[in-house]
């Protein structure tokens, strides 16, 4: 705490722009009234267990690791009320659409800004040739969470139908070692229940000119949402058709590599730092076009990020009978909400529901 108070002393005197990451501050979000008073600009990027739901976050409530119910309540009302903090304060506040739930203001839609990733030394890899397995990668940071288990049975399966698939796993090892991999690879399988269109393992890909398997519930909400807007080009797939979206990687080489090139322009000119730090600086000054935001009361998806659509719908069923309808900490959405008690019951969703608000931030 006291070196934190420093540095922000320090800071204070130097710099009218504050961003934040992962919804932290330098003293727990208690010097935001200050920063305000002192005329500091602030802008807050999240970047997705930081405030998605826990009850719909497989990184909290996948089956081997499920936390108890009282503690997921008690983390959603903790988060719900952080976040009312931050909107408070904030003058932008960057966060993917799929996972804003518990924000009540718009916000800047995370991947209009892009995902930035460092100059490193990436090979163009191997020649390629027919003759040969198909090679294909997969670097989870949490394989419970992308679904690791899944990939492999499906690279199994595939391999049992006669296709000549190489399936390379790899974890805990240094980021050089993941990038000399991707470049002598053919594709990488990100992971396959995601509410985000691409991140970390899959741009690294793309700046390779490597495409990525994505996979996830969340494809026709992000659609919907991104209207007009570019998607990041990879493979879509819903969770349960992972198998054929390997298979149309690993049989048609022609549309893999110009899935791979698209992929490789989009990354390397859209996401460049120069154009992400040109996008957050018209945040940061007011300027940024109106279609660059999201209003969170439009938001209806309910799946949430690494878990079966099985699983989600058991910790949402779990959290509404120990805490009431107001335990999800959307009441200020009433449709959302009405969607999420019509999936915690297995329904399709719009039957009305009185809340029991336990979440007034």
């Amino acid at each position: 705490m006291a070196t934190s108070l420093l540095v922000l002393t320090w800071a204070l005197g130097r710099f009218d722009v504050f961003v934040f990451s992962f919804g932290t501050s330098f003293l727990g979000l208690r010097e935001l009234p200050l920063l305000r008073r002192l005329g500091k600009r602030m802008l807050f990027v999240f970047h997705g267990s930081d405030a998605r739901p826990p009850y719909i976050d497989g990184a909290r409530m996948a089956p081997d690791r499920a936390m108890p119910t009282a503690d997921c309540l008690a983390m959603t009302h903790r988060m719900k009320t952080s976040i009312a903090k931050i909107e408070r304060y904030a003058d932008a506040i960057v966060a993917q659409p799929a996972f804003s739930h518990f924000f009540e203001r718009p916000v800047v839609n995370f991947f209009t800004i892009g995902v930035p990733w460092r100059d490193h030394p990436i090979s163009d890899g191997a020649v390629r040739s027919d003759a040969g397995p198909i090679r294909i990668l997969h670097s989870p940071s949490d394989p419970v969470v992308k679904g690791s288990a899944r990939v492999r049975d499906v690279i199994a399966q595939l391999r049992s139908e006669g296709l000549d698939l190489e399936l390379t796993e790899l974890r805990g090892v240094p980021n050089e070692v993941v990038l000399r991999e991707i470049a002598t690879c053919d594709f990488v399988v990100d992971q396959i229940y995601s509410d985000a269109p691409m991140v970390g393992f899959a741009t690294e890909a793309a700046v390779a000119g490597k495409p990525a398997i994505v996979g996830g519930y969340a494809w026709p909400e992000n659609h919907r949402i991104f209207g007009s807007d570019p998607m990041p080009p990879v493979e879509e797939c819903a969770p349960e058709t992972l198998a054929d979206a390997i298979r149309h990687l690993a049989t048609n080489r022609e549309h893999r590599e110009a899935l791979g090139q698209r992929a490789r322009a989009f990354a390397t000119l859209r996401w460049s730092r120069t154009a992400i730090a040109e996008r957050l600086l018209m945040v940061v000054d007011g300027s940024a076009p109106a279609e660059w935001l999201f209003d969170p009361r439009e938001l209806r998806y309910l799946e949430g990020c690494g878990l079966t659509r099985d699983q989600a719908r058991a910790s949402v069923a779990a959290v509404v009978a120990a805490g009431g309808p107001g335990a999800l900490c959307v009441s200020d959405k009433p449709e959302l909400e009405r969607r999420f008690i019509a999936f915690a019951m297995g329904r399709t969703a719009t039957d009305a529901v009185d809340p029991d608000r336990t979440c007034d931030a």
